[in-house]
């Protein structure tokens, strides 16, 4: 017998071998590429959305200048891979302020195990104090400092309500996994079609 019949099932051992892990990656990866795919290319194009897509959208700021409540450095990088809900808010954070923060914690809250998927995160554009009871009440959240003129420059408000400095602390904010933002919601937004839209995204991308 030669040495080459010797060998033959060991070549069709490897072909297997080959074969099954290129299933393997198939069943685990396409998956994921196809619903980045499906989410880059436009997942909402032609369907209803609540909140208003950012065309084109915006990079989050590599090197915003923010802190953290106790004077860190916050980076932003470090929620990179992670959906963002954000706001812009005055430290004291009133009653309408409260308002979007309780919304975004409760649809946080009802995608369950994909809860781990959302960040929250909370502009202050001032150096006042912030109360206990606020920090307690929304706990999980990243309080951060900043200036007004950084995110003025950087986030988008309606044409019409550019000049008006309030503006920009009316709307919930979204963005993706790889850094951008991607989505506006209304003033006095509707919580409920919030989290459909939230819904969605999650679903469609398994990015983040």
């Amino acid at each position: 017998m030669s040495t080459e019949t010797l060998n033959l099932p060991d070549q069709k051992s490897h072909k297997s071998g080959k074969k099954l892990i290129l299933i393997v990656f198939l069943i685990c990866f396409v998956p994921f590429f196809l619903a980045a795919a499906a989410y880059v290319n436009g997942f909402f194009k032609g369907r209803n959305n609540y909140g208003t897509l950012i065309d084109p959208q915006l990079d989050v700021p590599a090197h915003l200048q923010a802190t953290r409540l106790g004077g860190e450095k916050f980076d932003i990088s470090e929620l990179k891979g992670k959906w963002i809900l954000f706001q812009v808010a005055a430290s004291d954070c009133k009653e309408a302020c409260q308002q979007m923060m309780f919304y975004q914690r409760q649809i946080r809250t009802s995608t369950g195990k994909e809860k781990g998927r959302l960040e929250r995160v909370v502009f202050l554009i001032d150096d006042a104090p912030v109360e206990t009871m606020l920090l307690r009440q929304f706990e999980g959240v990243h309080f951060v400092r900043i200036s007004q003129a950084q995110l003025t420059a950087w986030l988008p408000v309606a044409a019409e309500r550019q000049s008006d400095p309030v503006a920009i602390q009316e709307h919930v904010f979204l963005a993706d996994p790889l850094g951008h933002v991607m989505m506006r919601f209304p003033a006095n937004p509707d919580a409920a079609k919030m989290r459909k839209d939230i819904s969605k995204l999650l679903w469609a991308s398994r990015i983040g």
